[in-house]
């Protein structure tokens, strides 16, 4: 992807008009210079940049990076003006963190929900680089979870990479990362702790750099001969190991969004479903644990212990008599939280205490 620099108003030659910091029609003899496109608005604040407009039909296809010197802070502060994807017809999207200009909430700069297949395919791309939580695949935090055999090497509705993270701008790997998978974080939560997580399970998982959409992509999949644990994941990069790419300065980490759990650690969160009888369909309790040796490790420590005892104790307790999916103290899915599961539970915990589980 080559870098090209847009020419600014004072590379043309041009002088502002009256009040207001931006030239009228005509006031430039250079014809590669275009009238402000805020014309003849003089009438609204004139504390306003100018605006950057892609003209074709078909819209963006490549990259429109802002704040690539990468000295605005806040960073925020660095897209006040509009960016107009089209051909100027009533199908034109404009971005921008101007509500009256934006065309729909959808299009509120600089994290725009707007997907890139909208805008041509391309993106407009605030540095350094945040998720595109909405253009991800599943969307971030997503409630809808996705089959446990899609992680699955050696099942025949494997997907080499199920998991995709968007970016509004393009990242590469830091210098001192060493490879993409040693990059990138993938924990689970602990079922009834939301703050308490377990990085075992980045040896399920693998991780790369597509390269397709000019590197906007993080794609993450799995690697195990197994059904990956049906949980709650998150994933996120360690410091300088995913850099925004184009960007000048030291502070080039990519951006992860928000911690939903309120636990301060900025990350990306998909749900994993059960899919124990392999039909490329998450079962109807989607919490089930399809490897019964490992089944009892409830807590996803990675390891049998009577730590798992305690905590499944405390969950039957609080679903006892409940009925429905997703109960996690139904231990032999029967869609009921009763007695039944404490033996059922313990039955496993003796044959398996002390065994590692994936």
């Amino acid at each position: 992807m080559a870098e090209e620099r847009l020419r600014i108003y004072n590379d043309c030659g041009c002088t502002s008009f009256g009040s207001c910091d931006y030239p009228a029609p005509g006031s430039s003899g250079d014809p590669t210079c275009e009238d402000s496109p805020r014309w003849p608005n003089c009438a609204q604040p004139c504390a306003q940049p100018g605006a950057v407009r892609i003209y074709e039909e078909e819209g963006l296809l490549g990259q429109v990076i802002l704040n690539a010197k990468n000295t605005v802070s806040p960073v925020e502060d660095a897209w006040d003006g509009a960016v107009f994807v089209g051909s100027g017809t009533v199908n034109e999207i404009v971005l921008s963190p101007d509500l009256l200009l934006a065309t729909t909430t959808d299009d509120i700069a600089p994290f725009y929900d707007r997907l890139p297949d909208d805008l041509g395919g391309g993106s407009v791309g605030l540095a350094p680089f945040h998720v595109h939580e909405l253009a991800s695949a599943p969307v971030h935090n997503s409630s809808t979870p996705i089959p446990s055999s899609y992680f699955d090497a050696g099942s025949t509705h494997h997907v080499a990479y199920p998991v995709k993270v968007r970016f509004y701008g393009p990242f590469e790997l830091g210098l001192g990362a060493g490879s993409v998978p040693a990059a990138v974080v993938v924990e689970m939560q602990n079922p009834t702790d939301d703050c308490q997580w377990f990085n075992g399970a980045d040896q399920m998982f693998t991780a790369r750099i597509s390269t397709s959409e000019q590197g906007r992509l993080l794609e993450i999949g799995g690697v195990s001969a197994m059904p990956a644990k049906a949980g709650v994941y998150r994933a996120y990069s360690v410091e300088e190991g995913l850099l925004s790419k184009l960007v000048d300065g030291t502070m080039r980490d990519v951006v992860w969004p928000e911690d939903v759990f309120g636990c301060d650690v900025p990350s990306y969160v998909f749900t994993i479903g059960a899919d124990c009888d392999d039909n490329g369909v998450v079962d109807p309790n989607p919490t089930a644990t399809c490897n019964s040796n490992c089944a009892c490790d409830f807590n996803n420590s990675g390891l049998v212990s009577a730590t798992d005892i305690f905590i499944f104790l405390d969950a039957w307790f609080a679903q006892n008599g409940q009925s429905g999916s997703g109960l996690s103290a139904d231990f032999n899915n029967s869609g009921n939280v009763n007695a039944t599961d404490i033996f059922f539970f313990l039955d496993v915990w003796f044959s398996n205490n002390g065994m590692t589980c994936p």
